[in-house]
C-alpha cells in the first residue's frame, strides 16, 4: 500500500466513529433509541458510516489516478470500519459501565420488554417463551462479553462487505 493511503486509513474512520459516538450521546441525552426516531437514526447512521468508508476508498482511488489494488481497497475500508466500530462500542461500554450504569439497566430492561412482546405476538408455547427469555436474560447488556462479541460480529460482517467492496472497486495499474 502506498504512503498516501495513511490519511484514508484513519481520518474517515475517526469521522464515522465520531458520528456514531454523537448519536449514542444523543440517545443518552435526548432520544429514546427504541422510538421510531431512534430506529430511523440507526438506519441513517448505518448508511452514513458506510458512505463515509466507501468515500474514503473513492478518494484514495482519485489520488491514485483511479487505480487501487484489492489489498489497498480492502485495507482502507476495513481499517476505517474497525476504527469506527471501536470508537462507537468503546463509547457505549464507557457510558454503560463507568458513566451511568442506571441508563444501561434501563436500556436492558426496554430490550427485554420488546423481546417479550415479540414473543407474545409469535404465539409460541409457554415453555419455548420461557427458554428464550432465559437465554435473553443471560445475554444482556450488563455483561461485557456481549459487547466483545458484538464488536467481533461487526468486524466479521464488515470484512465480508469489505471483500465485496475490494473486489468491486479494485483496478490494477496496467503493466506495459
Amino acid at each position: 500500500m502506498q504512503s498516501n493511503s495513511s490519511k484514508d486509513l484513519y481520518n474517515y474512520g475517526v469521522v464515522a466513529g465520531g458520528l456514531a459516538v454523537f448519536l449514542q450521546l444523543g440517545y443518552y441525552l435526548f432520544i429514546d433509541q427504541f422510538s421510531s426516531l431512534g430506529k430511523v437514526s440507526d438506519v441513517v447512521l448505518l448508511l452514513s458510516n458506510f458512505i463515509i468508508c466507501f468515500w474514503s476508498v473513492v478518494e484514495f482511488k482519485k489520488r491514485n489516478n483511479a487505480f487501487a489494488t484489492f489489498k489497498e481497497v480492502f485495507s482502507i475500508f476495513m481499517i476505517n470500519r474497525i476504527i469506527n466500530i471501536t470508537l462507537s462500542l468503546g463509547f457505549v461500554v464507557l457510558l454503560y459501565f463507568v458513566i451511568d450504569t442506571d441508563f444501561r439497566d434501563l436500556v436492558v430492561e426496554k430490550q427485554y420488554e420488546m423481546q417479550y412482546e415479540q414473543l407474545l405476538n409469535r404465539n409460541i408455547s409457554e415453555e419455548q417463551m420461557e427458554s428464550q427469555l432465559a437465554v435473553l436474560s443471560e445475554w444482556n447488556g450488563k455483561n461485557i462479553k456481549v459487547y466483545l462479541f458484538t464488536w467481533l460480529g461487526y468486524i466479521i460482517v464488515n470484512a465480508i462487505i469489505g471483500l465485496l467492496v475490494g473486489a468491486a472497486m479494485k483496478k490494477n495499474n496496467p503493466v506495459f
